[in-house]
């Protein structure tokens, strides 16, 4: 990681910078924005690695909303789904949503798969961006 990046991420652990505070990280031709999400503990903090521009993120989201017939939201909670994400609060404070509302997206997302678990509905997904 880029030494710039690190001093930012230091200095939000220190609480040096607001919330909102954010680096850009650049490697090879891909960019990339890190921003402070919340502390989850004493020891751990949540952030946010987003790739911009023309990132694999946002192309996978458009991905999920044609191949599935989802909403932009729905597609963006199945994307986190698919990369693992298994806690709804940690969902939600990624996506800066109330815990309730990414169970109200997932309900969706489950009906129009066709799957009945977060697991159903990440294997689909995986196998969505393979072909």
């Amino acid at each position: 990681m880029p030494a710039n990046a690190i001093e930012q991420l230091l200095r939000l652990r220190r609480g040096d910078a607001k919330s909102s505070a954010y680096c850009r990280v650049k490697v090879g031709e891909r960019t990339f924005e890190c921003s402070f999400v919340s502390s989850l503990g004493t020891d751990e903090l949540l952030f946010r690695l987003t790739e911009t521009g023309n990132g694999l993120r946002e192309s996978d989201r458009t991905h999920f909303q044609k191949a599935f017939m989802l909403t932009s939201r729905e597609a963006e909670i199945l994307l986190w789904i698919s990369r693992g994400k298994r806690p709804t609060a940690t969902s939600a404070k990624i996506l800066s949503i109330s815990p309730r509302t990414v169970n109200k997206h997932l309900e969706q997302v489950f009906v129009k798969l066709g799957v009945e678990n977060r697991a159903a509905a990440a294997a689909a997904a995986v196998r969505a961006l393979a072909r």
